[in-house]
């Protein structure tokens, strides 16, 4: 072959070359617009229908038609909706948006994965703040024990509109002033309030402050020694049912736990002296 004859061959390759991208390029555009055509489809039959069951299976086509975060969003909130969470993880997770990431958020507090969940509530705050992620994120953080941020969260809800019943139980429950006279009351009612709203572990930190900073009484020592004996820990119980004696020495329940208490720490004497005063100052 001369050189000429390279060069032409040369061009004329180039050319076939171009020509078949132009067409790749051609049919995929044409390929991704039909796609999005029947996504967008499959996501308005998903509107106009009632059952679940057939919202779910236009939304999966639409999203394995067209995998992106229109699709994936509302894939991933009907599935959140319908209590399949691992899976609606999934879709949502590849969702960076505000919306997106709330919905993440409230994901991973139904799977009670909650680091996971403050973590997402956060990136959802970035984009746009609003109550409901305030919300979420100060719930998360109950459910992990930190009072101290769940109040700084729920602060910055304080005067917005609107702030739901849920908001201002929380934000009550949560607000403590351990330098009131009335201190001791405050943390007795914040644990049976936290608890009451399905934050254990938030109640257990509020006792455990409130021990800090010595703003226990009677109740707040009974509270304590429950916890302990829940754990098994009945020579801490027992310390704890010793403050409450110290402080209302004719108390019945401190009796009738104690007498409890020294049966499991082997004190078989003082279990039933306990039981025996117990019975004398409930006749």
């Amino acid at each position: 072959m001369s050189k000429r004859e390279k060069i032409e061959y040369g061009i004329i390759t180039g050319i076939l070359i171009v020509g078949y991208a132009f067409l790749l390029a051609f049919a995929f555009t044409r390929l991704n617009e039909w796609r999005l055509a029947e996504a967008r489809e499959y996501l308005g039959k998903a509107k106009i229908t009632d059952s679940n069951q057939e919202r779910l299976l236009s939304l999966e086509r639409a999203a394995l038609l067209y995998p992106s975060e229109e699709t994936y969003l509302p894939t991933g909130v009907l599935l959140l909706e319908t209590g399949q969470y691992d899976i609606a993880s999934r879709y949502l997770s590849r969702v960076k948006t505000a919306e997106g990431y709330y919905q993440l958020g409230t994901t991973y507090y139904n799977l009670q994965q909650y680091d996971r969940a403050v973590s997402a509530y956060m990136n959802s705050n970035e984009s746009a703040t609003d109550n409901r992620t305030y919300l979420g994120l100060a719930k998360s953080y109950l459910k992990l024990g930190n009072v101290d941020q769940a109040k700084s969260i729920l602060s910055h809800t304080k005067g917005t509109d609107p702030a739901t019943p849920e908001i201002s139980s929380l934000y009550s429950a949560t607000s403590l002033n351990f330098d009131d006279a009335e201190a001791a009351k405050q943390v007795v009612a914040a644990y049976n309030n936290l608890n009451k709203l399905g934050y254990p572990q938030a109640a257990k930190t509020v006792l455990q402050e409130a021990q800090k900073k010595e703003r226990l009484n009677r109740e707040s020592y009974i509270l304590l020694a429950n916890e302990e004996m829940m754990k098994g820990e009945y020579a801490l119980a027992y310390d704890y049912l010793q403050s409450a004696r110290s402080i209302d020495p004719y108390y019945p329940q401190i009796y009738k736990q104690l007498a409890t208490i020294c049966q499991r720490l082997g004190k078989v004497e003082e279990a039933n002296q306990n039981l025996e005063y117990y019975n004398k100052i409930t006749f």
